[in-house]
């Protein structure tokens, strides 16, 4: 009796050792992420850097397959101030995005965007190229903020 009781307990602890909390409803976390990126880069098309920096984690790191990592909020929106305001604007590929929960903290999604000039002469050409990103948000003070950043696989259209 002694060690079936042992066995039971010990079986007991193991399986609620290993079980995680539950999970938000899943129906909940693509909402979240893709009202996320669509407030995100409605503030990153039309250079809104005071948005941008209220979504943004103060300890951002950014990956970028051409150009190497950036770490930190402020660095990060000097660079859109410098190299993206005025020259081009992001747009989604529809059904692309896909996202999963980070635990209770946050969520982490990917997709595909195409990156777009907005000089008039290139307006009239369209897109010229794309790329993949993956973000990882995650909650401060009860809001997401976009954490990490890897933004992979530019390429020109054809």
């Amino acid at each position: 009796m002694r060690y079936a009781t042992f066995l039971l307990s010990t079986a007991l602890w193991a399986l609620s050792a290993g079980a995680a909390a539950p999970a938000p409803a899943p129906a909940a976390r693509p909402d979240r992420a893709a009202a996320f990126d669509q407030a995100y880069f409605q503030a990153f098309n039309t250079c809104d850097l005071k948005t941008l920096s209220a979504l943004t984690a103060p300890d951002l790191e950014f990956f970028h397959d051409l150009n190497g990592m950036q770490r930190g909020r402020e660095a990060f929106l000097a660079s859109v101030e410098k190299n993206v305001c005025g020259k081009f604007r992001r747009e989604p590929v529809a059904g692309t995005m896909e996202s999963w929960p980070l635990g209770q903290e946050g969520v982490i999604y990917a997709g595909t965007h195409r990156f777009c000039a907005m000089t008039p002469s290139a307006q009239t050409a369209g897109c010229q190229g794309s790329g993949r990103y993956l973000h990882v948000l995650v909650e401060h003070d009860g809001k997401l903020r976009l954490s990490r950043v890897v933004s992979y696989d530019h390429r020109a259209l054809n």
